[in-house]
């Protein structure tokens, strides 16, 4: 998204203050950043399942922890 702003802004830039009225993103460029989003937003869920898993290990890693004074004594 900050690319996208950046080229955005670039081409403003370029095409001057007469410019603003007749300036257009090109249909290409929206499409590419709508499929970013609908990316980007849909990846959401599906990566909640690794910090469930990471969650699980520390549990365990805390519990072995809590342990170990029994076994070193």
């Amino acid at each position: 998204m900050a690319l996208f702003n950046l080229v955005v802004a670039a081409a403003l830039i370029t095409s001057g203050v007469s410019g603003l009225g007749t300036f257009k993103i090109p249909m290409g460029l929206l499409a590419l950043v709508r499929l970013s989003q609908v990316i980007f937003i849909g990846g959401k869920p599906a990566n909640t399942a690794r910090y469930e898993e990471l969650d699980a290990k520390l549990d365990e890693t805390r519990r072995h922890e809590a342990k170990y004074p029994e076994f070193v004594a």
